[in-house]
């Protein structure tokens, strides 16, 4: 099947959680069909990496995530991963 697009990257807190950090039912199960089929779904976030790929794996899709507000983006890739950190300085 051909996906219109491919990747989606969604942000957790205040877009994917609701105010009681949960996700809907609905936005649960349409996040799981799109993965199933072949959909790429990155989950962005400020939070660390670990908290960040917790929701991924208990979400069961892939671990690609971005967090710390972008200054830490982690690819899921054959298997495995690839890492770019980013310090941000002024």
């Amino acid at each position: 099947m051909n996906i219109l697009f491919p990747y989606i990257v969604i942000d957790l807190d205040g877009t994917l959680f609701n105010s009681q950090k949960k996700i809907s039912y609905v936005d649960f199960h349409a996040l799981r069909l799109y993965s199933a089929l072949g959909g790429n779904l990155i989950l962005a976030s400020g939070r660390s990496p670990a908290s960040t790929e917790w929701t991924a794996i208990n979400l069961g899709i892939s671990r690609s995530l971005v967090a710390y507000n972008g200054s830490f983006i982690q690819i899921e890739k054959n298997g495995g991963f690839v890492h770019i950190e980013n310090s941000l300085t002024g």
